[in-house]
């Protein structure tokens, strides 16, 4: 009985998990470049059972089969496939279609700067002319180095 119960606890603990996966893509349905997570399971190992003490057969432990311990969450992983892709008619806004991600210049509350990756292509022109993302992020290019879009210049991407 007691085995049957930690079963049964397992499978609830992974049902919990691939809720809070399928909670987390809801809500981010409307979130511009999200990428959808999924999440995998798997079975415990299975265990072979063995009868001890039975004098039927001269107590030697004899084999009763394999029993499994129940399931857990084999792996969380992000799907990184191509959403749908819209025209929004503002000049700077760019989609990625297949692989490759946009490099920013990301600085946390403690003003430390990264390199983070995104997809999201939603642009906007600083007044000194440097290309950033709509949360004050600068875009670098393939050296590192942020884009300078000179004032009055036009813009066109090559497929």
């Amino acid at each position: 009985m007691v085995r049957g119960l930690y079963t049964a606890s397992t499978g609830m603990v992974n049902q919990m998990a691939r809720l809070d996966v399928i909670s987390n893509n809801l809500a981010n349905s409307d979130t511009t470049a999200y990428k959808k997570e999924g999440a995998t399971s798997q079975a415990f190992d299975s265990v072979l059972a063995i009868k001890i003490n039975d004098s039927s057969v001269h107590y030697i432990p004899q084999p009763v089969g394999h029993l499994s311990l129940g399931v857990k969450i084999g792996e969380t992983y992000t799907d990184y496939s191509d959403g749908n892709l819209e025209e929004t008619g503002n000049t700077l806004d760019v989609a990625l279609a297949g692989n490759g991600f946009f490099a920013i210049s990301y600085a946390d509350r403690n003003g430390m700067e990264s390199v983070r990756y995104t997809r999201d292509g939603n642009f906007a022109v600083s007044s000194d002319g440097t290309l950033m993302t709509k949360d004050g992020d600068f875009i670098l290019d393939e050296n590192g180095d942020m884009i300078n879009i000179p004032v009055g210049t036009e813009i066109s991407i090559n497929e």
